[in-house]
């Protein structure tokens, strides 16, 4: 009676076990093909998300801000620091990279500004205000817009959880980010090496195949890159100016002499060598901003044609020269005001130390010296230097603007160049009892220039001086091109005395890529002389 109940009972067995062995071969299957294939997609998006983050989307700021201000192009695409702080993220507090990350990128910002527009660290740092001030409504815009981007990646970079993923997504992560920079350094190292070792026997490196001049200058071949390494940059930017800053505190003026267009008007050998106090002329000094030299001779022409015309040439013996320069505005104000390689010192300099300068030794002539600059006095702290090195009387933007002087639009908010020009002449054609020294720095055509101009009447872009029009270098001619047309013009108006006519570059256009600025010397910028014919003395030398 109990023989069949058994049997069925043990099959009854026999089968649960064999449909539970499946279920679980079967589930056990699923799990493997799952993380074989990768198919856990939660797990494995959160730790590629990392890598595409810190390799490709934290460097939008740094793009968006290129874009908006011109920075070098061949600076580099992607930031190698951003990949290694992605690396770090997956060991330590979010907050911790949140931090890192946005420190990293205010670094790599400040150091492409320093690097595209020729600026020492301590003066982009010290300058943020002045060029705050000076923003165009739209590059305001610009500058909010990256400032919030930049904040919202750092807060996106708190939000990845990247310590909180499972140990062996963090190692990947890690692992990725770090092969990513290390390859991209390794290909920019082989083009490099392609490019450069071959044409010039050089040993390229990937921050360029020379030192770079003063900490700002940078000195690199025309292979495009895809690594940025600032880190490096930064360093050599701080130690090469802790260096050139203590060199240049410890002289005065007269100790580091250079030639200038201005020495060579009004040196020993020149102007002032050649007039009695009687007859000492007006002064007129241009400080043109971005004219550089032009490697085309027709485009060189070109600019420098409104003092040929024979309204000019019938009242001046018109000189052409170049004269080095090194670095950006400042030096070159220091180069033609005090004939001095001091640099950067010039703004912080006492009075004592600049007593050499052509201010300080034009007071005890006695002129009387004016300087005009269209944006706010902020910058560069011109207020405070410009009053020490010796000019009575300044006026920047707020004060040219209660004149009824309007503004143009450019890379900073600042007075038409041409309506200054206008206002020097008409200042020296009052009647003055003193002769007059007038310094000015242009504005209008820093870069990056607007594409296309706002002028009224701009020159034509023709293609005889090979320009393209609405490009960078057509606006960049256009708008220097204005400075010359306006300075010739006050030439060529009623002085109350002969006037002398200094007009220089200040450094080569410092344009966002290789190719523009390949198309201009990075060694000398080029100046023009005009030296009234109705002066005492002979001016035959100038000829």
């Amino acid at each position: 009676m109990n023989v069949r109940p058994q049997r069925i009972d043990m099959r009854g067995s026999r089968l649960n076990f064999l449909l539970r062995s499946q279920q679980t071969f079967e589930a056990s299957y699923d799990e493997s093909m799952k993380y074989l294939v990768g198919l856990n997609f939660r797990e494995q998006l959160s730790w590629l998300s990392v890598v595409l983050f810190y390799a490709i989307v934290a460097n939008v700021p740094y793009w968006a801000a290129s874009h908006a201000f011109g920075f070098y192009k061949q600076l580099g695409i992607f930031c190698v620091e951003y990949a290694i702080v992605g690396a770090i993220a997956c060991f330590v507090p979010r907050i911790v990279s949140a931090g890192i990350l946005l420190i990293v990128i205010l670094c790599d910002l400040l150091c492409s500004v320093c690097l595209s527009y020729s600026l020492p660290i301590r003066q982009c740092v010290d300058n943020v205000g002045g060029a705050v001030q000076g923003l165009t409504a739209e590059r305001f815009v610009y500058a909010t817009s990256i400032l919030s981007l930049l904040l919202l990646t750092s807060a996106a970079a708190g939000s990845l959880r990247a310590n909180a993923l499972a140990f062996r997504f963090r190692l990947r992560a890690a692992l990725c980010l770090s092969c990513f920079a290390a390859t991209i350094v390794v290909i920019d190292l082989s083009a490099i090496y392609l490019s450069v070792h071959r044409a010039t026997g050089d040993l390229p490196t990937l921050f360029g195949t020379r030192p770079v001049g003063d900490g700002s200058d940078p000195e690199f071949s025309g292979t495009p890159r895809l690594a940025r390494v600032q880190s490096e940059r930064l360093i050599r930017m701080v130690v090469l100016h802790r260096f050139v800053g203590a060199f240049e505190k410890h002289g005065k003026a007269s100790d580091f002499p250079v030639p200038s267009a201005t020495g060579a008007a009004v040196g020993p050998e020149g102007l002032m060598a050649r007039q009695s106090s009687a007859t000492l002329p007006n002064i007129v000094l241009v400080l043109v901003e971005s004219w550089g030299l032009a490697g085309d001779l027709q485009l060189r022409n070109a600019l420098v044609r409104p003092y040929l015309q024979p309204a000019v040439t019938n009242g001046y013996h018109v000189v052409q020269g170049d004269v080095a320069f090194h670095g950006s505005t400042v030096p070159g104000e220091a180069r033609e005001l005090c004939a001095s390689g001091i640099g950067y010192y010039v703004t912080i300099a006492p009075r004592s130390d600049l007593g050499t300068c052509l201010p300080a030794q034009l007071v005890s002539a006695g002129y009387y010296n004016i300087a005009l600059h269209g944006m706010n006095g902020l910058m560069f702290n011109r207020t405070s230097w410009w009053s020490r090195i010796g000019f009575q009387e300044m006026w920047f933007n707020e004060e040219l603007k209660r004149q009824g002087m309007p503004d143009c639009i450019g890379a900073h908010r600042g007075t038409c160049d041409a309506n200054i020009a206008g206002w020097i002449g008409h200042r020296l054609a009052q009647d003055n009892s003193k002769p007059l020294f007038v310094y000015w720095v242009t504005l209008n055509s820093h870069l990056p220039v607007p594409v296309p101009t706002t002028l009224a009447d701009p020159a034509p872009c023709a293609a005889s001086i090979s320009l393209v029009p609405r490009t960078a270098l057509c606006s960049w001619y256009q708008l220097v091109s204005k400075v010359h047309e306006s300075v010739a013009l006050a030439a060529m108006s009623k002085t109350s005395r002969p006037t002398v006519f200094i007009v220089v570059g200040d450094h080569t256009p410092p344009f966002s890529t290789q190719t523009l600025r390949d198309g201009f010397s990075q060694t000398e910028v080029p100046y023009v002389l005009l030296l009234p014919k109705a002066m005492a003395g002979d001016n035959s030398s100038y000829r």
